[in-house]
């Protein structure tokens, strides 16, 4: 088990590396917060792209993306399948998902966030 900041040195090395072979050293579709990173692309091209880059700079750094707990989304009008794989395992497509406490769903609609929040800071009201 490596500890807290070693895992923080050693992710920030493996961003460097994606980030370098991915987008020249733009962070832009990339998000990394400790362990949880999430990938924006415009394509499902692009996307499988940076899942393949990712993957083998984990390898290379002694770490393996969780495939359970790894999903896709498109945010479109159109509802687009997605076939994206990791590891070779084809990845969950889902309408919506938890990033750091916010939810996104396929539509882009703030106000799932917005009214989740406000749900969950009524329930806390009610305790006082």
């Amino acid at each position: 088990m490596l500890s807290p900041l070693l895992f923080i040195v050693l992710m920030d090395q493996v961003l460097k590396q994606v980030t370098e072979e991915v987008t020249g050293g733009n962070h832009s579709g990339t998000f990394a917060y400790a362990d949880d990173v999430g990938l924006v692309a415009c394509s499902a091209a692009e996307l499988q792209e940076s899942m393949d880059v990712w993957c083998t700079a984990l390898t290379d750094n002694g770490l393996k993306l969780n495939t359970s707990k790894s999903e896709v989304m498109t945010v479109s009008r159109v509802p687009e399948e997605l076939h994206i794989d990791a590891n070779g395992q084809e990845l969950k497509q889902v309408d919506q998902f938890k990033y750091l406490g916010v939810t996104y769903d396929r539509s882009a609609i703030k106000e799932t966030a917005v009214n989740e929040r406000i749900n969950q800071y009524s329930k806390n009201v009610c305790l006082l």
